[in-house]
C-alpha cells in the first residue's frame, strides 16, 4: 500500500477515534489514560510513516 494512503487513512482513523471517545467519555475524554494511550499509538504510527516517507 502507498505510504501516503496509509498516512491519510491513519489520520482519518485518528479523527474518528477522537470523536468516538468524545461521545463515549464526554468532553474530558483526554483525562482517561487508555484514551491517551490509544491516540498516542496512532499518532506515533503517523509520525513513523511520515518520517519513513521523507527519508525515501
Amino acid at each position: 500500500m502507498d505510504k501516503n494512503i496509509q498516512i491519510a487513512l491513519l489520520k482519518e482513523e485518528l479523527e474518528d477515534l477522537k470523536e468516538s471517545f468524545k461521545y463515549q467519555f464526554g468532553d474530558r475524554y483526554m483525562d482517561f489514560p487508555e484514551v491517551r494511550a490509544r491516540l498516542e499509538v496512532i499518532t506515533n504510527m503517523i509520525a513513523f510513516y511520515e518520517k519513513e516517507d521523507n527519508e525515501d
